[in-house]
């Protein structure tokens, strides 16, 4: 009678954790297209609302800002009103502020509507981590870990081909539209299927460091985002990210004193002494740069130097997608093996070759060298992203997933933000250089200077890009392989 009872409540969990796997991807593939989407729509939503390039880049900065405020406090709200809760909200409310942001009427609302968006977005990225990662054990969190980098990697990679069709064939709106079928199909799962984890009703909230990590994570993001159009070198742009660094500075001491003196803080930044964590953060800081900086020139050359449309640059990238979808798949399955570290150095070195390969990119790079590079670099990250958050995360216990879940999110926001500035300002400042040397050399006619100096600069910009990619190579070697107690 006892192996009648216990043999289908082994069932139940094991079907319990590939639930969770299914409803949590569509709230993360959301989230990650209406991001690539809404980039690639910019031009479109300059000409409907009549609005300057510095006016109508706030619909992309206000979202990143709003992002970067409040991903820090969701730990603390999944753990004080529970992680099922806290996702539902976030659900409903990306959902509806999706929907907003197709009604709007003007710039203005438009933004405003953007921000409602971010505080949606903050919790869906993290939360879906810490559920999965709460619900698999370590030996199967890799193979988790490749099905859910498949909307990951899919989403970025999709997302200018879907918004380039929406675009041509639509009006701006549908961007927006879109959302709301996939967002209510999530709304509907996570309710039915997803069950509650431990609530925490007496945990405090850390006021103090919410207000200093709000304003130096907000103020960090801005000139980040703003500095490729003001310049870095403008007034306003050193002195905000002074300010916003030293309230991040005063926020780091704050937060550690709390967690000495045994108080409850807003981030528990003692994750970072333990080794696995510090060190994938690091990796995942370099390849974020590397991934977004690449993501950021890839449609500029296509469209810009190459000549294509916004639809052909779109489909251009859907092989990379097909190759990242595969290699996650494959590396999920490796990491269970083999080990995280063996399939994350594998993906470094791949990509390490096809970032040095783009340093030679010109105006008549032939199309299947281009999409070589492409397939390679969509195969090096899907064996990189998702194993990271495994190695991250192996000696987590899991109570705290989603603090670490979280620290991760913020982690991969600011490198994006740093990235695409980094690139956007070297290719600005490069181009300017490029076109003074070759007009000084009279061997290029007037009309070719302006094609020929930008390529030149993206030259230039993969060469920081390959540094970059070294330098994650060097944090993975410093991951170690043996598991250590649970922090």
């Amino acid at each position: 009678m006892d192996k009648r009872i216990s043999v289908p409540v082994k069932r139940e969990k094991m079907a319990y954790k590939w639930v969770v796997l299914w409803v949590v991807l569509f709230g993360v593939f959301m989230s990650l297209l209406d991001q690539t989407i809404v980039s690639i729509a910019i031009p479109r939503l300059q000409h409907a609302f009549d609005a300057s390039v510095e006016n109508i880049q706030w619909v992309v900065t206000a979202y990143i800002l709003t992002l970067g405020i409040f991903t820090p406090v969701v730990a603390f709200l999944s753990r004080r009103f529970g992680i099922k809760r806290i996702y539902i909200l976030s659900l409903v409310a990306f959902t509806l502020s999706s929907a907003l942001c197709g009604w709007a009427w003007d710039l203005p609302s438009l933004i405003c509507f953007r921000i409602l968006q971010g505080i949606g977005g903050a919790a869906l990225f993290p939360l879906a981590n810490a559920l999965l990662l709460r619900v698999f054990p370590p030996e199967q969190r890799g193979l988790a870990m490749g099905f859910y980098a498949i909307p990951s990697i899919l989403a970025p990679a999709l997302g200018p081909t879907l918004g380039g069709y929406l675009i041509t064939y639509a009006d701006w709106p549908s961007i927006f539209f879109i959302n709301v079928p996939i967002g209510l199909l999530a709304v509907f799962l996570s309710v039915k299927f997803l069950r509650e984890l431990d609530v925490q009703k007496d945990l405090p909230f850390d006021l103090l460091g919410f207000v200093l990590v709000a304003i130096g994570l907000g103020l960090v993001f801005y000139t980040l985002s703003d500095a490729s159009t003001v310049g870095w070198g403008s007034f306003e742009i050193l002195s905000l990210l002074a300010v916003g660094c030293m309230a991040l500075a005063v926020f780091v001491g704050i937060e550690l004193r709390r967690e000495r003196n045994h108080l409850q803080p807003l981030l528990h930044l003692s994750l970072f002494r333990n080794g696995p964590f510090l060190f994938s953060m690091l990796a995942t800081v370099f390849l974020t740069v590397r991934l977004q900086g690449a993501t950021f020139l890839f449609p500029l050359y296509l469209q810009e130097s190459l000549g294509q449309t916004a639809l052909q640059a779109g489909l251009m990238l859907l092989p990379y997608a097909l190759a990242s979808g595969v290699a996650s798949l494959i590396g999920g399955r490796l990491v269970d093996r083999l080990g995280a570290r063996a399939v994350i150095l594998l993906g470094v070195v791949l990509l390490i070759v096809c970032t040095w390969q783009l340093t030679f990119i010109a105006l008549d790079s032939p199309f299947w060298w281009l999409q070589t590079l492409l397939i390679v670099q969509g195969l090096a990250l899907g064996l990189c992203y998702q194993p990271l958050i495994v190695t991250a995360t192996a000696e987590v216990a899991p109570q705290r997933m989603a603090l670490a879940t979280t620290m991760n999110t913020l982690t991969r926001s600011l490198s994006s933000s740093l990235g695409i500035a980094m690139v956007a300002t070297l290719v600005q400042i490069q181009s300017q250089v490029h076109s003074v040397q070759l007009t000084k050399s009279g061997q290029q006619a007037a009309s070719s200077v302006a094609s020929l100096s930008f390529v030149l600069a993206l030259q230039d910009a993969f060469l920081l890009l390959t540094v970059v990619t070294v330098l994650a190579l060097i944090a993975v070697l410093f991951i170690r392989g043996r598991r250590k107690q649970l922090l």
